[in-house]
């Protein structure tokens, strides 16, 4: 028999790509009042995936990582 793999992240790491803003914003208010909306943000899954390239673990899962700004509070 062979095992099915269901795949229930991916769809949700598109959609918080696709939405990023909002999502901070209505899960994360605390963080999303804090990042400089202004400048660029910038997903870093494939630099986080680099971490261990030689790690034989079959379909690797990479959560989603995001490097944002901060604001000046001057």
């Amino acid at each position: 028999m062979t095992e099915q793999f269901t795949d229930y992240d991916s769809p949700w790491k598109k959609v918080i790509e696709l939405y990023f803003p909002r999502f901070l914003e209505f899960f994360f208010t605390q963080a999303y009042a804090e990042i400089d909306w202004t400048r660029p943000y910038e997903f870093l899954d494939t630099e986080l995936q680099q971490l261990e390239p030689d790690a034989e673990i079959g379909r690797r899962l990479v959560d989603k990582v995001a490097k944002v700004w901060e604001r000046s509070l001057g």
